[in-house]
């Protein structure tokens, strides 16, 4: 899969119940998926848990999870969705947990292998 940057962020293109969205690739992000919550109750994901994490101004904070289809390419499969009160899209690292990323943001290049 080919992404590209944007502002300088690498970003992705994925599916998530059949909507298009375009997320950052977050590679210090070890979850799965982090949407904003207006766009999970746009998207009518079920929640299906609540946890603890810690976010990156080092605060502990409840966040809801859900559980949703994905597609990327032509593979499709279930993703843990974190809830986030931020407008930010990540796909995190655990997405890719099997894949080689190259990041190379002078050749404008954001690549995912298997």
């Amino acid at each position: 899969m080919r992404g590209r940057f944007e502002l300088g962020f690498p970003v992705i293109d994925l599916y998530v119940n059949e909507h298009k969205i375009t997320a950052i690739l977050d590679t210090g992000f070890n979850g799965e998926l982090l949407l904003p919550e207006e766009l999970i109750e746009k998207l009518k994901l079920e929640k299906f848990s609540t946890t603890d994490c810690l976010s990156v101004d080092a605060l502990r904070k409840e966040v809801s999870l859900y559980s949703t289809d994905v597609k990327i390419d032509n593979r499709i499969f279930t993703a843990e969705v974190v809830s986030s009160k931020s407008s930010f899209r990540l796909a995190g690292i655990a997405l890719f947990k099997d894949n080689k990323i190259t990041l190379e943001q002078r050749k404008n290049l954001v690549l995912i292998e298997s």
